[in-house]
Formats: structure tokens, C-alpha cells, sequence
């Protein structure tokens, strides 16, 4: 019995001291694993791990799963630039070894991908029009811009990544710039791409004359020239009482305008330049057309006898006529150029015994248009007429007269007129005597003409007031 508990007493002290010496030499490790930011963007820059734990917790390595993490499989680090964007789980390995049994630390990461963008092209617009400006890029990202530098702006685009905006109207070259494109997860990528808006100027024109008066069946002459080189002009017209006007383009406008009517008429035209395909403002140009007169004498009669009066009324179709003649007389003397709405002049022949002859050319004017001209020919004979009767048979005196004028004679007076030299009847007097007595103190100085009638019988006579 004795050796039985030696032998049993000896096996417990064997085994205690290898258990207590199994203890002492073996130290299992721990560790744990984590980075900075458990999400971060693709363009971010390189991910460090941030490994802790105890004993040997160093030395392991890494992995991820699934494939599509840049991953150092010594340090852990991850690339996000070479990583698919995507969820990771980060593996950190250490074997087991004696004693110990092999240490897993894992880590979430998420890979977002950066976003992108990219802003339209270059542009050319006219002063004065807006431009379009197109973004493209990542879906629902929210793209940063500025103008000429200025404040930064956003906007967002949608589903296909597409945004635009429109400029207000612009008068000088105009720069966009792209500063960044940002997404909802928190990753914005960092953009430097412009486009520049260049602003032709519109041309500015001048028309010469500006506005222009001219007679019916005349040429219109509008000079158009512009600030812009290369110029052009296109013009449409809007005629009121005018034929003739017509729509074209050149750098003159040179038609011949008629007036439908009496009165005057307008051709407006409308003038657009045009330079490197930008529109300047239209200009007007307003051309007043006054119609071309006309004349028309009326008269008693072409044969009158030496020492009678011409009647010529002038009349025209156009208001506000106005007349003037010249003459050609031969073995006549009374007849001389002048103007009026009518022709009165006593015509006497030179050489009694032969027939004189008078041509009045008249032509009339209005609003600086002068019309055709038309012709009275006037045959004075040398002999009385029954109905006439000699200078003889009256007195009329003083002659220059100041004041009052007596008529004397043989024969009795029916009808006085006294006319001026336009032939506008300035006094009249009835009466049935043989003598008269006129006031022509109220008539202004000048050559004036009495008529006097008796009967069926007439003459004329000059006086002179003072």
C-alpha cells in the first residue's frame, strides 16, 4: 500500500509542473483593426489601417472580400484610386501558432465612387442674346460654378446627368468655369473647365439722310454705313399714297417713287445691319413724296385786240399751287414775266398795223416740285374792235395817284375794276354816269390796272400808286 501512493504522489507533482510551465512560456496575441473613415470616395487619398492589440499582434496580414480593394496585404493601406467602388470587408490574419489558436480582425469599409463632370464648349453669340450652357455628369451630383470668377453657384443634375442654364443676355465675352461636382454620399471631385461665351457686337448704323423729302417720280437716295466692317443691309418698305418702294438689301437705296394721289405720300423703310451674322437695331428712314403739280389756264379767249386785258386764271389739281411765267412777245408791248394764280395784262400792238403775238409759258410749283409747264399763245390785233372804244374817251387822273382817282369822259360808266399785277381784283365799283371817283388810298404802292366797261364796250388802263 505504501508504494501505491508514492507512485500516484509523484504522477500529480509531474503533471502540476507541466501545467504551470505551459503558462508561463505561452502568450496567445489579440488585435483589432479600423480606419480613419469606414467610407471614403474613390479619389480620396490613401486609407491607413489602424491596428491595435496585445503580444505579437503584429505581423499578420490583410485581404478584403470581395475582389476590388486596393489593399497592401503587409500595411493594409488602401488605394481608393485603383479600388471599384463597392462595400469591403477588411480581413487581418494572424496564424495560430503553438498554444494559440489563429487572431481574425475585420473592418467595414465603403468605396464611394467620385464623382464627375464636365461643362459644354466654347460659344459665340450676338451682343445682346443669352448663350446655353450644358453640364454633364455623375446622376443627382450637385455641379459648383462661377462666372468670370465670381460667387460660386450650384445646380444639380438629373437622373441621365444632364443640367443646363440659360445666360442673361450678354454684351461682353463672358467666362463659366466648372469649380467641382459633389454627390449625396459626401464625395466632390475638384474641376477646372471653362467655357468662354465670345460676344460679337451688333452693328450700329447710320443712314444718310435720315429722313428725306422728295417730288413724285423721283429717285430716292439713302446711303447706309455701319461701326461693324462687312456690313450689310436688308430693308422692307411700308407705302402710304406711294408706288415704287420695294424691299431689298444693298448698301443704297436708290427707287423711284410716284404718288397715287393729290396729296403727299410715305415710303417707310425699315433698315436692318447684319455683321458676322448678328442683327444690329432696325432703322428708320421715313421718305415724304409730294405729288408733281399740274396747271391748268383758263381764259376767255387766245384773240384779244391792242390795248385789252388778258384774263388767265391758273388752276391746278394739287392744293397750295403756286405759278410763275415767263414770256415771248412779238410787236407787243404790256407783257411781262411774273407769278400769281392768274396772268392780267393789258397787251398793246407796237406797229399798229400788224398783228402781235404773246406766249406765256407758265409753270407751276408746289412744295419745292415743279410740275410741267404749260403754254398760253395770246394774238393781239391792231385794229379796234366793235366793242371797244378809245383811251381818248376817258380822262384818268392824277396818274401817279396818292390817294383818290377821277374818272372822267363821253360815255357812260357801267363797271370799274381795279387789279393788281398778280391779277387779283382789288376794288369794284357799278355806277351809271360818265365820271367816278375812286378811293385807292388803303392799295399798297405799286403798278395797278382800271378796267372800265360801258355798255358792251371796255378798256384798260395803267396806273401807277405812290
Amino acid at each position: 500500500m505504501k508504494k501505491i501512493f508514492t507512485l500516484f504522489l509523484f504522477f500529480a507533482i509531474t503533471f502540476c509542473v507541466a501545467s504551470a510551465k505551459t503558462k508561463e512560456t505561452v502568450a496567445c496575441p489579440t488585435a483589432a483593426i479600423s480606419y480613419p473613415e469606414s467610407s471614403f470616395c474613390s479619389n480620396s487619398p490613401t486609407q491607413f489601417v489602424m491596428l491595435t492589440g496585445t503580444n505579437t499582434y503584429n505581423g499578420g496580414t490583410f485581404s478584403s472580400s470581395p475582389a476590388g480593394l486596393s489593399i497592401n496585404a503587409s500595411t493594409g493601406a488602401i488605394l481608393p484610386s485603383q479600388s471599384t467602388s463597392g462595400t469591403y470587408t477588411v480581413t487581418y490574419t494572424i496564424p495560430s501558432g503553438p498554444g494559440c489558436s489563429a487572431v481574425i480582425a475585420t473592418a467595414t469599409v465603403v468605396v464611394n465612387e467620385a464623382p464627375w463632370g464636365m461643362i459644354s464648349d466654347h460659344q459665340t453669340i450676338c451682343s445682346g442674346y443669352s448663350g446655353m450652357i450644358y453640364f454633364t455628369g455623375t446622376a443627382n451630383s450637385t455641379a459648383t460654378y462661377n462666372v468670370n470668377g465670381g460667387p460660386n453657384q450650384t445646380i444639380t443634375l438629373n437622373s441621365a446627368g444632364n443640367a443646363m442654364i440659360t445666360t442673361p443676355p450678354l454684351t461682353s465675352n463672358t467666362t463659366y468655369n466648372l469649380v467641382s461636382v459633389s454627390t449625396s454620399s459626401g464625395c466632390t471631385s475638384t474641376l477646372s473647365e471653362s467655357v468662354i461665351i465670345t460676344v460679337l457686337p451688333s452693328p450700329i448704323m447710320t443712314a444718310a439722310p435720315s429722313s428725306q423729302t422728295i417730288c413724285s417720280g423721283s429717285m430716292t437716295m439713302i446711303n447706309m454705313t455701319s461701326s461693324s466692317p462687312n456690313t450689310t443691309f436688308t430693308w422692307n418698305c411700308v407705302q402710304a399714297g406711294v408706288i415704287g418702294g420695294s424691299a431689298g438689301t444693298g448698301n443704297m437705296i436708290m427707287q423711284v417713287l410716284s404718288t397715287t394721289g393729290t396729296s403727299p405720300g410715305q415710303a417707310v423703310y425699315s433698315i436692318t445691319p447684319t455683321a458676322n451674322g448678328c442683327p444690329g437695331t432696325p432703322y428708320t428712314v421715313v421718305v415724304t413724296v409730294y405729288p408733281t403739280p399740274n396747271v391748268t389756264p383758263s381764259t376767255p379767249g387766245n384773240t384779244i385786240n391792242s390795248g385789252d386785258t388778258t384774263n388767265i386764271v391758273l388752276s391746278s389739281t394739287i392744293p397750295g399751287t403756286t405759278y410763275t411765267w415767263t414770256v415771248s412777245s412779238n410787236n407787243v408791248t404790256g407783257a411781262t414775266s411774273g407769278s400769281g394764280n392768274s396772268i392780267f395784262q393789258q397787251l398793246s400792238t407796237i406797229n399798229s398795223n400788224q398783228t402781235g403775238y404773246v406766249t406765256y409759258t407758265i409753270t407751276p410749283s408746289v412744295n419745292g416740285c415743279v410740275g410741267m409747264s404749260n403754254i398760253v399763245q395770246m394774238t393781239v390785233n391792231p385794229n379796234l374792235g366793235t366793242n371797244d372804244f378809245t383811251k381818248n374817251s376817258f380822262i384818268v387822273s392824277p396818274n401817279p395817284v396818292v390817294d383818290y382817282i377821277s374818272i372822267k369822259g363821253d360815255a357812260i360808266l357801267n363797271h370799274i375794276n381795279v387789279i393788281n399785277q398778280l391779277g387779283q381784283n382789288v376794288l369794284e365799283k357799278e355806277l351809271n354816269s360818265n365820271e367816278a371817283q375812286l378811293d385807292l388810298s388803303a392799295l399798297k404802292t405799286g403798278i395797278y390796272f382800271i378796267k372800265l366797261e360801258s355798255g358792251n364796250k371796255k378798256t384798260t388802263y395803267k396806273i401807277i400808286k405812290q
